[in-house]
């Protein structure tokens, strides 16, 4: 196998290497992360706090692809290695060329990466529900809900079916089935009252 890199020029062999580790490292970290067996780590020593774009809630370092990251810096040294061999070996554009359009190449694959990164990115959700969006909302008493005690309330919030503690508003009985509205929320504890 090594006799096929006997005809390669020292810029050659370096255009291979670059490409081999590149997509070595590409792969195996995009199968991991799609996985779900890695960390979000970059090379980056940033303090967020710093960033100017952490005043709207994003920050430069929570951004979905970093581009001193892992994928990064294995994207640009496959391109690298590759638009760099093929020009060396089959344009004979020169060495100058061939390092210019390698490097410009990769600099493209990395910018790719991160939008492609950062759109998987935008597809994760916290899966948080606030409890004070259900006021207004309709709801069915799921475990009766004594005069001066609280029971339970099923109702639909954010698409999601839940179950919380609920109260009556003027401390009247509600028994299971009876359809009710909440008025109020205290702590986790909703208030309503009956439905008309």
């Amino acid at each position: 196998m090594l006799a096929m890199f006997d005809g390669f020029s020292s810029l050659d062999k370096f255009f291979v290497i670059c490409a081999i580790l590149g997509g070595a490292l590409l792969s195996v970290r995009i199968v991991l992360q799609f996985l779900g067996l890695t960390a979000e780590h970059d090379f980056s020593s940033v303090d967020s706090s710093d960033i100017s774009g952490a005043a709207h809630g994003h920050n430069a370092s929570e951004l979905g692809f970093k581009i001193l990251s892992l994928q990064g810096l294995t994207a640009f040294f496959l391109m690298f290695g590759l638009v760099g061999l093929a020009l060396s070996r089959q344009s004979s554009v020169g060495p100058f060329l061939s390092i210019a359009g390698a490097t410009a190449s990769g600099l493209l694959m990395v910018y790719i990466m991160a939008k492609i990164f950062t759109a998987m990115k935008r597809l994760q959700s916290s899966g948080n529900i606030d409890i004070k969006h259900a006021v207004g909302l309709p709801a069915t008493v799921y475990a009766n809900i004594p005069a001066d005690s609280t029971g339970q309330v099923q109702l639909t919030i954010h698409d999601r079916l839940r179950i919380y503690d609920a109260s009556a508003k003027d401390k009247t009985e509600i028994k299971t089935g009876s359809r009710v509205k909440v008025v109020e929320v205290i702590g986790n504890t909703l208030i309503v009252e009956k439905s008309v």
